[in-house]
């Protein structure tokens, strides 16, 4: 909470900030303290310039965006283990389908099958969001969200066909660009 030193001294019922000027009260913070700025706040509410209303709802949107976030982060590390798995039966069992892309790479029954898992358990539990999939039709509309997630279901598919144990699952989320 930030706040003016004149708007403290204004809204003191006690007094408490005349008597620290009056060296009455030893250690005052703002006063005869010195008050250390946090130099990374998550948030700062300006009580000097923001209303008691504002304050508020500037928490609440705050909470609700962190909430949000953590949501995601848990949805993408359930997802991400869940497509490994997935990834990791078909690694094991020697029955990769290779076939190739229109680029000439390579797309296996894992990328595809890890693709399904993911993009689909994004799109169930946040909808309004923009997917952009290596594996998945491309639509421009999906850049235009709030919120975007990338994902490459199989990154390093050469070297899952090759089995040298180089590749990775990856999912992450954009925000506003």
């Amino acid at each position: 909470v930030d706040c003016d030193i004149e708007d403290c001294e204004k809204r003191d019922p006690k007094g408490l900030y005349k008597k620290a000027k009056q060296s009455l009260i030893k250690d005052f913070t703002g006063i005869s303290a010195p008050y250390n700025i946090p130099k990374h706040p998550e948030i700062t509410i300006n009580t000097s310039i923001l209303s008691e209303e504002e304050s508020v709802q500037k928490i609440i949107d705050f909470l609700e965006k962190e909430s949000e976030l953590n949501l995601a982060l848990e949805t993408a590390k359930k997802l991400a283990l869940k497509a490994g798995k997935k990834i990791m039966e078909i690694y094991n069992s020697d029955d990769f389908n290779v076939n190739f892309k229109s680029d000439n790479s390579p797309l296996t029954k894992a990328d595809l099958a890890a693709n399904n898992i993911i993009v689909s358990g994004l799109t169930k539990t946040f909808p309004t969001c923009g997917i952009l999939s290596e594996e998945s039709v491309k639509t421009d509309d999906r850049l235009d969200k709030e919120y975007v997630w990338i994902v490459d279901p199989l990154d390093g598919t050469k070297e899952f066909i090759s089995k040298n144990d180089e590749f990775t699952v990856n999912i992450a989320l954009v925000y506003k660009g």
